[in-house]
């Protein structure tokens, strides 16, 4: 199990960032990892694959994924 890059493994935030959770404003869960801090491989994988691919291949697959847009 990795750390989530996104929340960095606290598995959400507070709208206030200088604040715990729990100590006020709304709680915003993590998407990215489910809430729990860590991303198995395959969604770690998936994560690293669409933020270091190089753009080309991005806008060729973009065209395939979402054809309605």
């Amino acid at each position: 199990m990795f750390e989530c890059p996104i929340c960095e493994g606290t598995g959400g935030w507070t709208e206030y960032v200088d604040l715990e959770p729990g100590e006020g404003g709304p709680y915003t869960p993590c998407q990215n990892c489910d809430a729990t801090g860590r991303m198995g491989i395959k969604r770690r994988l998936s994560y690293w694959f669409w933020n270091t691919v190089p753009v080309r291949f991005v806008e060729w697959y973009g065209d395939w994924r979402y054809p309605y847009e």
